[in-house]
């Protein structure tokens, strides 16, 4: 793997905690001016409920990517266990847009993979399709995962670890993979099948 590449740990939910702590003090600060003002002041009350959500939305937010992150993390390490010896992993690539999962490169083949992991439970690939709870689009994590592998000149793959069904096919020219590492790991065609049969039997 390219030594230049710069790694560090993406962590965009604690901007969010941030915002949230900021409006909902904005939001409590209001309410205090409220109840000391003369007359009912409805700016106050609308100004106090705006904050109030808009701290609910980046707390929720934060939570959900911090939830992600976990995920990732822990089907990284899966990867890490069933993957061939000749595959080394990297992860957290910090980009212009953000950061890249993991590159996953096999020396033995000189392929290299760009995975992008969503933490995404109901997903499953279906006749060229990705399809998700409530007909959400795919196509944001397609071009984000593609932006990011061309830089890197690299295949390719979204990933949903914590999927309930496993399912792989290919979306156009991304791989698309659903379920555990092991899954991933043969749909990529990252281990020997040996390899994968007896761990199946344990």
């Amino acid at each position: 793997m390219s030594a230049h590449l710069q790694t560090q740990p993406f962590r965009p939910w604690r901007q969010d905690w941030g915002r949230a702590g900021l409006f909902a003090a904005i939001s409590l600060i209001l309410l205090v001016a409220m109840s000391n003002a003369q007359r009912h002041q409805v700016w106050l009350f609308a100004a106090a409920a705006a904050s109030f959500l808009l701290a609910r939305f980046f707390w929720r937010r934060a939570s959900a990517r911090r939830r992600g992150k976990v995920i990732e993390k822990n089907a990284l390490r899966e990867l890490k266990h069933v993957v061939a010896k000749s595959v080394d992993i990297q992860t957290e690539i910090l980009t212009p847009h953000g950061d890249i999962d993991a590159l996953v490169r096999d020396r033995k083949t000189q392929q290299v993979w760009c995975l992008e992991i969503k933490s995404h439970s109901a997903a499953r690939v279906d006749g060229g399709v990705v399809r998700m709870r409530g007909g959400k689009s795919v196509e944001p994590f397609l071009e984000q995962v593609r932006r990011n592998a061309r830089e890197h000149a690299a295949q390719p793959v979204l990933w949903f670890p914590a999927a309930r069904v496993s399912t792989a096919g290919w979306v156009n020219d991304v791989l698309v993979v659903t379920g555990p590492a092991t899954h991933l790991a043969k749909a990529a065609d990252l281990v020997p099948l040996i390899q994968l049969r007896d761990r199946s039997r344990r």
